[in-house]
């Protein structure tokens, strides 16, 4: 396997996973093998801080195997990944929850000793693994800024650096439901995007990295830049969907 994909979003069919689908369809078409994990359909229970992974067997979760949980083959798949792309949707500025359990439960993959990166900052030296590891952020949010991505991709940033890794593409989709919903972009502003995703998948593949120019396609404003524009629409959608529930 060339590429491992993980969506973290609770919704397998949202968002988040269309993306992930065009950049896997990219990395396919440039001659990569891919496998998709959807974290939904797993059961990852969440760390419990008893650090049985590093003093009491050194490399094996306490929760590895038991009441079906199924992490640990979350982490061989990982271990022999040569790329690996991240998907979530924002959830409260940040990862779901879905995700962030999935890296707490990454500990055993680190030894508890403690070390100076080639940066000076202190780390916890691989278990598993190589250092090198190159991966891609793939995220969506239903407001239009940018800023709506700081603290993931600040975030992100420390977790690839934890793992010796190269954080080599941030695809960053303000307005995301956009994409799924019929009507609100024309469909050559959507096709674009989604072109551009899959160039995204094709360069990780071809050249190790998204280059900035493809960054910036996917992340292309098209909704209002007038925020009190944009809260009107996004109002009269959320009376819609009332409307709907109301009547089903």
């Amino acid at each position: 396997m060339d590429i491992l994909a993980i969506n973290g979003s609770p919704r397998k069919n949202g968002v988040t996973n269309l993306m992930l689908e065009h950049f896997m369809k990219g990395a396919a078409e440039a001659g990569a093998t891919t496998e998709l994990i959807q974290l939904a359909d797993e059961k990852i229970h969440h760390c419990t801080g008893e650090f049985h992974c590093w003093f009491q067997k050194p490399g094996v979760c306490l929760w590895d195997g038991r009441q079906g949980d199924t992490m640990a083959r979350i982490r061989e798949i990982f271990s022999r990944a040569d790329k690996v792309v991240f998907g979530t949707p924002i959830y409260v500025d940040g990862m779901t929850g879905l995700m962030k359990t999935m890296f707490d439960r990454f500990l055993p993959n680190v030894h508890p000793h403690i070390e100076l990166d080639k940066n000076g900052d202190i780390r916890h030296p691989l278990r598993v693994g190589r250092p090198g590891k190159k991966m891609v952020l793939v995220s969506c949010s239903g407001f239009p800024e940018p800023e709506t991505f700081s603290a993931l991709v600040k975030h992100f940033e420390r977790i690839v650096k934890n793992m010796r890794a190269d954080l080599a593409g941030r695809l960053l989709r303000p307005s995301g439901g956009a994409l799924h919903t019929p009507g609100r972009i024309s469909e050559e502003t959507r096709n674009a995007v989604l072109a551009a995703i899959v160039r995204a998948g094709k360069e990780f593949v071809e050249q190790g990295r998204v280059s900035p120019e493809t960054e910036k396609a996917v992340s292309v404003n098209y909704m209002p830049v007038d925020k009190k524009l944009f809260a009107q629409g996004f109002n009269a959608m959320v009376e819609s969907a009332f409307k709907a529930a109301a009547a089903s």
